[in-house]
């Protein structure tokens, strides 16, 4: 009776009367004090065996339902003056689909499930997320752990709309998020929220405003071990310094600016991501026991002083400068979200590669004379007709032709006519016969590979029809299931082989050629995206070669002069003077 009495004045927070026995017992030497504890241990266990017919019950059998052991900082091993051992591997979960969610959510919302490492500990929770280094990468890990269990969350997986996970990883978050019961460990998380809110603004469990509850029972550990110091530590430290002066051991943070969009992740950044979250639970425990339950007492004045960093009291003017960028650039991406309709950035991991996409030409003569937002990336949305497509890899950056898939780009950037020729560095424009042409200048493909060049001459030589014409799908090709026979070969063809048919011979010489850019494989259109630094970029519509005004045969296959297909549409617009009309020459140049 005695004992329970302690444990329940305990649990209120309140240390509890010492009797003449424990005063007897404080004065005895440790060792036998543990050893008349294990003895009284044994005994009362001796006492429910008795009471149960004297039979031993062995062991359940372990099962899904069964609670988890909670891990302390004597069961992790946890040395003074070591790095801090990882989380045991079978306690470490990946969580990448609806199964693993579910999984998650009944270990760590349950009461049974989620155990806690004293009696009157509150359930709590780690909270941690990992994103590429960059200011506008993704957020692509989430970790949540427990006392016994550590799962990393692939958002790439879970949280964009069309995943199979994303309501259920919402409803989780809401549920989580929400408890009261929960306390949420978080080492400055507010920033980590934010940056989850722009990355997935589709979720509704991470939206702020009215019509939105606000996240409960949030804890900042560094406000947990101000509590429990006796000196008031300062709460400026990291999560390193802040381990070591509560653990008393150090937390390697060798992984902590790797790539985290990869797939699959390394084994160190796995164990990294579990150890983060985990051991916020562990410092929390760590910062009651020191405490002598004081830090229970203060829970909730621990949750109204929130992160120390966020109001930047008593911060050194570095540190505020620090955060209010962080705070900026917090503020920066939600606006990119909203002005992007609520774009999902976790989507940029997936950007499809410019040479792999088709340009829908038709659709976008619409856009003839209309500016994009975004510089280049803007421009690659519209012809990826809305979607994110990142530049060609191995394409040099800034080049002024980029190829797609069935086009080649030219982005021509024209200076003050004021300054300089009338031509402007971009190159020379004039009129003749109703129709706006453009000699580009050889500065305009300066830095741009000498395949890419060839493709976007060989791309503007291709002669254009309407636009019926250049809809039209191309001609379905004879399905042919064997060589041709010799005598339908051509000359030369099908010789010196190993015995493989010449048209499969050729085409992969032409996937080779593809892929080593030597540019021998044509595109289907010539497109042109004009501005005026520091404007945005315009776009002009298509182009056509000139006939006879020599494409393709200068060294390097050269780009003669060039004839603006959509120069009608163009003229209406009233970028029209700004970026031609404005340096257009009397005559040809010579």
């Amino acid at each position: 009776m005695e004992t329970l009495a302690r444990a329940a004045t305990f649990a209120r927070g309140v240390p509890a009367a010492r009797t003449p026995a424990s005063s007897r017992a404080r004065r005895a030497p440790v060792p036998a004090r543990r050893a008349r504890a294990t003895r009284r241990r044994g005994a009362s266990a001796t006492a429910v065996a008795l009471d149960d017919d004297a039979v031993a019950s062995p062991p359940p059998p372990p099962s899904s339902s069964s609670a988890p052991t909670a891990l302390d900082a004597k069961a992790l091993g946890i040395e003074r003056g070591q790095t801090l051992p990882p989380v045991p591997p079978e306690r470490v979960h990946w969580v990448c689909d609806v199964a693993g969610v579910e999984a998650m959510r009944a270990a760590v919302l349950s009461d049974e499930r989620n155990p806690t490492t004293a009696e009157g500990h509150p359930p709590v929770v780690g909270l941690d997320g990992e994103w590429k280094p960059g200011s506008r990468t993704p957020v692509s890990i989430l970790q949540v752990a427990t006392r016994a269990d550590a799962f990393v969350v692939d958002l790439f997986a879970t949280a964009p709309p069309d995943a199979p996970a994303s309501d259920a990883l919402d409803a989780f978050l809401a549920d989580l998020l929400g408890s009261e019961r929960i306390y949420k460990l978080g080492f400055s998380f507010g920033y980590d929220l934010s940056r989850m809110r722009a990355s997935y603004p589709h979720l509704r469990s991470l939206r702020v405003g009215a019509g939105h509850p606000q996240p409960r029972a949030m804890i900042d550990v560094k406000q947990v071990a101000n509590v429990a110091s006796a000196n008031r530590m300062n709460t400026r430290v990291g999560l390193a310094t802040l381990t070591k002066f509560t653990l008393g051991a150090t937390l390697s943070k060798a992984e902590q600016c790797s790539d985290w969009s990869r797939r699959p992740l390394t084994a160190a950044q796995l164990s990294y991501a579990a150890a983060d979250a985990f051991y916020l639970c562990v410092i929390f425990d760590k910062c009651v026991f020191k405490s002598n339950g004081k830090v229970l007492t203060r829970l909730e004045e621990i949750v109204l002083l929130g992160d120390p960093r966020e109001k930047g009291k008593h911060l050194p003017r570095k540190a505020k400068k620090a955060f209010k960028k962080q705070a900026e650039l917090a503020r920066r991406l939600q606006q990119q979200v909203e002005r992007a309709g609520g774009k999902v950035l976790g989507h940029a991991q997936r950007e499809a590669d410019a040479r792999d996409v088709i340009v829908d030409v038709p659709a976008t003569l619409s856009s003839v004379g209309k500016t994009v937002d975004g510089g280049r990336r803007g421009a690659a949305r519209l012809l990826g007709g809305g979607k994110d497509v990142r530049a060609s890899k191995g394409a040099a950056r800034g080049a002024a032709v980029e190829r797609w898939a069935n086009a080649a780009v030219l982005y021509l950037s024209v200076g003050d006519p004021k300054k300089g020729t009338a031509g402007g560095k971009g190159g020379a424009f004039w009129e003749e016969d109703g129709d706006v042409l453009l000699k580009p200048s050889d500065a305009c493909f300066a830095g741009a590979a000498e395949a890419d060049v060839r493709v976007f001459s060989a791309a503007s030589s291709d002669r254009i029809g309407s636009v019926a014409e250049v809809a039209a799908p191309p001609p379905e090709e004879e399905d042919v299931g064997a060589c041709p026979l010799p005598e339908e070969e051509e000359e030369g063809e099908g010789e010196g082989g190993d015995g493989g048919c010449g048209g499969e011979a050729e085409a992969e010489a032409e996937a080779e050629a593809e892929a080593s850019g030597d540019g021998k494989r044509p595109a289907d259109a010539a497109l042109l995206f004009m501005r005026r630094p520091p404007g945005p970029f315009a776009y002009c519509g298509r182009l056509e070669a000139v006939e006879g005004s020599g494409n393709g045969d200068e060294i390097g296959g050269g780009v003669g002069t060039l004839r603006v297909v959509d120069g009608g549409a163009l003229r209406s617009s009233p970028l029209f003077h700004q970026l031609i009309g404005c340096r257009l020459l009397p005559r040809a140049p010579e």
